[in-house]
């Protein structure tokens, strides 16, 4: 009883500070003063980015503790409250407030977003990805540092040069005991204390470890854990889910209404994907938050841009700087946010477009990378360096700018592979010469800007053409990506359809598999997330009611190779169907509509952003991800968190809105019914196959209770 007050005292003590007075105080300076909705998750958000980084920096010094992360939270609140009177007016807002109902049913929304991913999973397989984080974060928590030092480990490294051949022979054979071993010419953490923590090569007498992965995520569950306990840590993922959840609406809102938003809202809140990797340590949802966080301020930058360059379009533009700068702490694949960021940055510059705003987005976006980069360099270089061998070497600029990084050995390697660089000596120079080319057409252009808007006259007179065959191409593209590249339709099963849909022919779809990658305590029998593997879909089921039923959860065949292929990459052809397990084929079939909707009609300066990310990061995953040989698909699940599941709900919600406001008199009246329906429909589908993911909450609750 006594840990439980105490507890509750702390977390009473810590929590507003670092999830919500800090980004009051910003907001009051800096921010319009919209409503209470808006407001509270403007301050939340601001917040949430702050105590977050100031936890990986800590962590990184080795020094972090909570009370040393509230002193400092402290004398940021003093700052701000020094400075309040330089700015004694808030901004003007750009939009009336919205009716009273809207925060209510947001809160109501989050409330139940919050319920059902509130029991973490209690991971206890600490070797794998979830349990790396989770036991990075704990570490955190209990020593003050991200990276690690192990006495007995430095003392055998130590032991293991000595000159006394006995001692030495004792050493080395304990570190063999006791070390995994990864191939140097392949790794720069040769040696393993255990899977995803590594010891980089010559390191061992220094007892130095160093947890796999980008670490945002990580010190967030340090910094929860020393608030909360360690479930309470555990918990750092369902938080980032709900303030994703809650980014993705509020998204929602500014481009299309609270419709809109709300519903978008919910329907990810109610996700079977978006509960499981709410309640599982890996860094999806952590990106799903920033990637949102940062698309909303990039959005009200973009709407006061066209009106004012104020103190708020200003501090918009910095807060998606940094969050999306963020991304790059927390995930390795941010380029797929980050590379359309900069290319916008780079076309505002170069056709003289460039604003104070635009600074400030910069400046903090590179603040942060700069930080990415030395958080790479002195710590996660071992996982950025190996993760990226491959790539690396495509190019003989990149594996240049790999050397100072690498290993002795393994610059040796990146000099002697069959697909290395540099072996052809002009390659390096035609790369450069193409560089060169490239600064020297951006200078052009910013020196003589007149063809780029004689160019972008044409894209305005051709909009509408444009758009139009945009949304054209999107349609086309999800209608290969899910009927014909999966090769689940075939003539002969055409031939059969009709009698696949009679219910006497309707067969249950084989038991789920256990997924490889499940790391909790409480997780159910069987689990809504079905993971196929090879060997279960390296034959065609025989009967084609059930190959139809792949489409709604049965196996998906793999289809053969071809010969001397790998047949992992035939895996990927049915991703879009997978995904559509956990959206129905209506879910798929209103969010392809619902997007390619808004590229004909509501492509603005506003929602261009959020379509580009939208598309890439679903685009990029769709294509080519395959995860583990023996499709574990709980484990590929997750890359389709961060953007697809979010992106696929809010095309969803905008398309039954649309159908809401389509036809007049009895018209509207019978599209407003069609749409409620539509809307119950993917409700009551997502809580229903959700079941035996949210029955974690009843049992949590009653033995919470107990």
């Amino acid at each position: 009883m006594t840990n439980i007050l105490a507890t509750l005292a702390t977390a009473m003590v810590a929590l507003p500070f670092i999830l919500y007075i800090p980004g009051w105080l910003v907001g009051r300076l800096l921010l319009p003063r919209a409503d209470l909705l808006e407001q509270t998750y403007e301050r939340v958000v601001i917040s949430v980015l702050l105590s977050g980084w100031l936890a990986l920096l800590l962590a990184e010094f080795g020094i972090f503790s909570l009370w040393l992360h509230l002193a400092l939270l402290l004398v940021i609140c003093g700052a701000l409250l020094a400075v309040r009177k330089v700015y004694p007016t808030p901004p003007p807002a750009l939009h009336s407030p919205s009716a009273g109902w809207v925060p209510l049913a947001f809160a109501a929304i989050a409330l139940l977003a919050l319920l059902l991913v509130l029991p973490p999973f209690q991971t206890i397989l600490g070797a794998r990805d979830a349990g790396v984080y989770a036991n990075t974060g704990f570490a955190i928590a209990r020593t003050g540092g991200l990276v690690q030092h192990d006495e007995l480990l430095a003392a055998l490294g130590q032991q293991a040069q000595s000159e006394d051949a006995a001692e030495r022979g004792a050493a080395e054979q304990a570190l063999s005991n006791f070390l995994g071993v990864q191939n140097p010419e392949r790794f720069i953490a040769t040696r393993l204390y255990t899977a995803g923590f590594f010891i980089n090569d010559g390191e061992v007498p220094q007892g130095r470890i160093v947890p796999q992965h980008l670490h945002l995520l990580s010190a967030w569950i340090g910094l929860l854990t020393s608030v909360l306990g360690y479930t309470g840590g555990l918990f750092a993922p369902g938080l980032m889910a709900v303030l994703g959840a809650w980014s993705l609406g509020m998204v929602g809102r500014r481009l299309a209404g609270p419709w809109v938003g709300g519903l978008a809202f919910l329907l990810l809140a109610l996700s079977s994907v978006q509960v499981w990797f709410g309640r599982y340590s890996t860094a999806e949802t952590t990106a799903q938050f920033l990637i949102f966080a940062g698309l909303y301020c990039f959005v009200g930058f973009q709407q006061r841009s066209q009106q004012l360059q104020d103190r708020a379009t200003i501090t918009y533009a910095a807060l998606a700087g940094v969050a999306f700068g963020q991304l790059a702490l927390n995930r390795i694949d941010a380029f797929l946010v980050l590379a359309p960021l900069v290319a916008y940055l780079g076309y505002c510059f170069v056709s003289r477009r460039w604003s104070r705003s635009l600074s400030a987005l910069t400046v903090a976006l590179l603040v942060l990378l700069v930080h990415t980069g030395l958080h790479i360099v002195f710590i996660a270089r071992a996982y950025f360096f190996d993760t990226a061998f491959a790539r690396l070497q495509d190019f003989a600029i990149t594996s240049y700018i790999a050397q100072p990084f690498i290993t002795p050995l393994l610059r040796e390697v990146y000099h002697t592979t069959n697909r290395s660089p540099f072996k052809d000596p002009w390659q390096i120079w035609r790369e450069l010469a193409l560089v060169a080319v490239g600064v020297a057409v951006v200078a052009v252009v910013w020196r003589w800007p007149a063809p780029l808007h004689w160019f972008e006259r044409q894209v305005v007179r051709w909009r509408p053409w444009l758009t139009g065959g945009a949304a054209l191409l999107v349609l086309l593209a999800a209608g290969y990506a899910y009927i014909i590249r999966p090769q689940i339709i075939t003539p002969e099963l055409v031939a059969q359809a009709p009698a696949c849909l009679l219910p006497q022919n309707w067969q249950v779809a084989a038991a789920p598999v256990q997924a490889d990658e499940r790391e909790d305590l409480a997780a159910p029998e069987a689990s809504p997330i079905i993971s196929t593997t090879v060997a279960d879909v390296q034959e065609p089921p025989r009967d084609p009611c059930l190959v139809l039923q792949g489409y709604v959860g049965a196996p998906v065949a793999v289809p053969d190779p071809p010969p001397g292929g790998d047949p992992r990459r035939m895996i990927p052809l049915a991703n879009l169907v997978r995904i559509g397990w956990y959206l129905s084929p209506l879910g798929i079939v209103l969010g392809v509509v619902g997007y390619a909707l808004w590229c004909w009609r509501n492509l603005t300066r506003a929602s261009w952003f959020v379509l580009l990310v939208g598309f890439l990061g679903t685009f990029f995953f769709v294509r080519d991800t395959y995860g583990t040989s023996d499709q574990s698909y709980i484990y590929i699940l997750r890359r389709f968190v961060p953007i697809a599941y979010p992106m696929f709900s809010l095309a969803m919600a905008y398309a039954i809105v649309q159908l809401a406001l389509w036809g007049r008199g009895r018209g509207a009246l019978l599209t407003r019914a069609a749409a409620a329906g539509l809307a119950v429909l993917l409700v009551v589908f997502f809580a229903w196959t959700g079941r035996p993911m949210y029955a974690h909450t009843g049992i949590w609750l009653a033995h919470w209770n107990g």
